[in-house]
C-alpha cells in the first residue's frame, strides 16, 4: 500500500515552521489581574511526514520561565477543519481547538469548561507573525488577553 501524501489543507500549516520571537502584552484579565509583558518563543518543526507541525511554547519573564506549552497542529482532511491539540502548564486536561488557515491567516477557538478562548494567527507578512487570543467565562463577554507580534528567527 502506498504512503499518502499530504493534502493542500497540511500543506497551509508550513508557514508556521520556524522559530518565532516577540514580547506579548497580557490584557489585565482573571487569569493575570495586574496584565503586563512577557517573552513568547514558540519553536515550530514539521512532524509526521508533512501530516503535522508540532510548537514547543515559552513564555517568560526575564530569566523565569512564566508558562509552557506543546501543541500539535494538523489538518483534517475529513472534516476540512485544522485541529490543535494543546498541552500547558497549567496543570489542565489538554484542550482541542478548531478553525482554518486561509491564505496564511489562521483562526481557532476552543470552548470551555473553564472557559473558551478564541485566538488568530497572522503569517501574511514575510518573517512576522501576529497574534491575538481572546478569552471569556462562561455567560461573559470575550475580552482581548494577549497580543503580541512575533519575528521569525529561524527556519
Amino acid at each position: 500500500m502506498p504512503m499518502p501524501s499530504p493534502s493542500a489543507g497540511d500543506h497551509e500549516l508550513e508557514c508556521m515552521v520556524g522559530t518565532w520571537r516577540g514580547m506579548e502584552i497580557i490584557h489585565p484579565s482573571p487569569l493575570a489581574p495586574s496584565g503586563g509583558s512577557v517573552e513568547g518563543v514558540a519553536r515550530n518543526v514539521r512532524a509526521l511526514d508533512g501530516f503535522a507541525v508540532v510548537q514547543d511554547y515559552t513564555q517568560s519573564h526575564g530569566e523565569l520561565v512564566t508558562f509552557r506549552g506543546h501543541g500539535v497542529f494538523r489538518f483534517d482532511s475529513a472534516s476540512g477543519i485544522h485541529h490543535l491539540h494543546w498541552f500547558d502548564s497549567m496543570g489542565q486536561g489538554p484542550t482541542l481547538w478548531t478553525g482554518c488557515m486561509k491564505s496564511g491567516r489562521m483562526t481557532m477557538e476552543h470552548i470551555g469548561p473553564p472557559m473558551s478562548m478564541r485566538a488568530a494567527w497572522d503569517f501574511t507578512r514575510d518573517g512576522h507573525l501576529s497574534y491575538y487570543m481572546d478569552i471569556a467565562f462562561a455567560g461573559q463577554p470575550w475580552t482581548r488577553f494577549i497580543d503580541c507580534e512575533y519575528r521569525r528567527e529561524a527556519v
